[in-house]
């Protein structure tokens, strides 16, 4: 039978650790001394080097991963507890950016590996051609031109992840903290738009004529991906884009406070919405989740 201490002391347990994802406290993995409540100093036991994992258990790990990276939108309409909801939203959101956010990452060093290699050999093979391609046409970069240093340049500025404070705060403005009807019923969490009919939820207050709906995600890591994609390739945030690039080229550490000033055209509320973003990230202190990003 769980007492009623456990239950406060797993509450607080629970409440520390989401403490060190939302304040960016690393929490240290080995320690060899601790002082007790007694104010006695113990020796913890260092645990010898584990043997490298086997194939079946890195397949188990990675599916394991995988499986929860696509898991369902907790119920946050029930938690009632503001704090609480917030740190339970946080916390089941990072992994799903961290994952995204490395998946740009990896296309953005490739590039790099690339552009090196034509520069070396000034040219590629096949395989590597056909890869660049499909890049580019992804971000919409044009290739008609072949692949010199302009190219490079623009796909570049495409190519680069968002910081995580940006995505947590406007995840948090769009979807009311997971609450609303598109996330909900579409693991929409940003709001996205699509155009095709069927494609989505028919907005309840759509203007006459219009045809958009809001796009339907089969899992929030998909409406995440889809959420980053369209900053890095959209014309209307080309600005966005420019401040990153020039944070880049500062030796500075890219911060969605900064970037939120290229997002005026995201909502129709304009520079009240950019406003809005910089608070929540703010008051939430999200700007330490992206030191490490």
């Amino acid at each position: 039978m769980i007492t009623a201490q456990s239950r406060t002391l797993s509450s607080l347990l629970f409440a520390t650790l989401c403490s060190f994802f939302i304040l960016g406290i690393q929490i240290p993995g080995t320690l060899t001394a601790t002082t007790n409540t007694l104010g006695k100093t113990t020796t913890n036991k260092v645990v010898s080097p584990e043997a490298p994992p086997t194939k079946e258990k890195l397949t188990k790990h990675n599916q394991s991963t995988n499986n929860s990276l696509k898991a369902p939108l907790p119920d946050f309409a029930h938690i009632y507890n503001t704090q609480e909801k917030k740190q339970q939203f946080f916390s089941y959101l990072i992994p799903i950016i961290t994952s995204v956010n490395k998946r740009v990452t990896h296309e953005r060093e490739k590039i790099k590996a690339l552009q090196k290699n034509i520069n070396n050999t000034d040219t590629l093979n096949s395989v590597d051609d056909k890869d660049l391609s499909s890049i580019a046409k992804k971000y919409r970069v044009d290739v008609s031109k072949g692949f010199d240093s302009t190219f490079f340049t623009n796909l570049l500025n495409k190519v680069d992840r968002i910081p995580p404070s940006l995505v947590l705060a406007q995840a948090a403005n769009e979807s009311a903290w997971g609450t609303s009807r598109f996330a909900l019923e579409g693991n929409n969490l940003f709001g996205q738009w699509c155009f095709s009919k069927g494609c989505g939820l028919v907005p309840e207050h759509r203007s006459d004529g219009a045809s958009h709906e809001v796009a339907k995600f089969s899992s929030v890591f998909g409406s995440v991906e889809s959420y980053v994609l369209n900053l890095n390739r959209h014309s209307e945030y080309k600005q966005l884009r420019a401040i990153r690039n020039g944070t880049r080229q500062a030796g500075k550490s890219i911060n969605g406070v900064d970037l939120a000033n290229g997002l005026e055209g995201y909502s129709e509320r304009g520079l009240e919405y950019v406003n809005e973003i910089q608070s929540i990230i703010r008051f939430n202190n999200l700007s330490s989740l992206d030191k490490n990003a």
